[in-house]
């Protein structure tokens, strides 16, 4: 009886590192994020935007092992401004950006703004 438990655990552990590497296979694969960073205009925060069919803009920790989600951004049939370098970021006042991303890549001088505050 034992030895038929343990056998059934190494099975299910066997499936399931086979399930989550397969899972993280596809994903690697069919994922088609972009990930751009900037600061902010004193240099003192880091942030990442992530887009897929929008962007996330994240501010990294200062050690840079976690990131704090700050604003979702959409844009035109999933346009990625940051990635293709249609951004501009300006300071508001002390702990607040102003970013300003082409909306939609039909009309690049049309800027669309997002004030977001991070700490």
């Amino acid at each position: 009886m034992e030895i038929k438990m343990k056998f059934i655990r190494v099975i299910v552990i066997i499936f399931s590192i086979l399930f989550l590497g397969i899972t993280f296979l596809i994903n690697l694969i069919l994922n088609d994020a972009e990930y751009t960073s900037f600061y902010s205009p004193d240099y003192k925060q880091k942030f990442i935007a992530r887009e897929t069919g929008y962007t996330e803009i994240y501010q990294m920790s200062k050690t840079g092992l976690y990131m704090k989600h700050l604003v979702n951004i959409q844009t035109n049939n999933g346009y990625k401004p940051f990635y293709n370098g249609s951004y501009q970021i300006m300071s508001k006042d002390s702990n607040e950006l102003i970013i300003k991303y082409v909306f939609d890549y039909m009309h690049p001088d049309n800027f669309t703004e997002v004030t977001i505050k991070y700490k």
